[in-house]
């Protein structure tokens, strides 16, 4: 509790106060503020985390944010570079119309990796994860890797 003491100064109080009466922000900058409030009182991480009904280690790690990164950043999620639109509706077109062909000589189906190699291959993209092959395929409910319309015969 000693390496990241919460001093607030009015400005930041009054702001997270207004948060708090507002009741139009999402829980989780609701508990951040309760958190950077009450450490400003002097609060122990473990009383804290009783009154926020949250982790020793959640409010830990908001003290640590706040001393680190300053108030916006310790309130407000920030959008991660991974959320971001990767590949044009082009490439996703693309990709998605090689995951409609039928796999490589030696492939019962298409996987992740041969989807990966046959879009560089192709010179679609330059490099694509298989994380990121995921997200494209599931954007368009495929799933290469499972077998289409299997008919079974009935048994009597």
């Amino acid at each position: 509790m000693t390496k990241h003491i919460v001093k607030l100064n009015p400005k930041e109080k009054k702001f997270l106060k207004s948060i708090l009466l507002a009741g139009k922000h999402p829980a989780r900058v609701i508990m951040r503020t309760q958190i950077l409030l009450k450490a400003n009182r002097g609060l122990t991480d473990k009383d804290i985390a009783e009154h926020v009904e949250c982790h020793e280690r959640t409010a830990r790690d908001i003290r640590k944010k706040f001393c680190t990164s300053g108030l916006e950043k310790t309130i407000y999620d920030v959008p991660h570079t991974w959320s971001r639109k990767t590949f044009t509706d082009e490439v996703n077109s693309r990709i998605v119309a090689i995951a409609c062909t039928d796999p490589p000589k030696g492939a019962s189906h298409w996987r992740l990796e041969l989807l990966c190699q046959e879009a560089i291959k192709q010179k679609i993209v330059k490099t694509v994860s298989k994380q990121q092959m995921s997200l494209i395929l599931r954007g368009h409910n495929l799933k290469p890797w499972r077998k289409k319309n299997v008919v079974r015969s009935k048994v009597n």
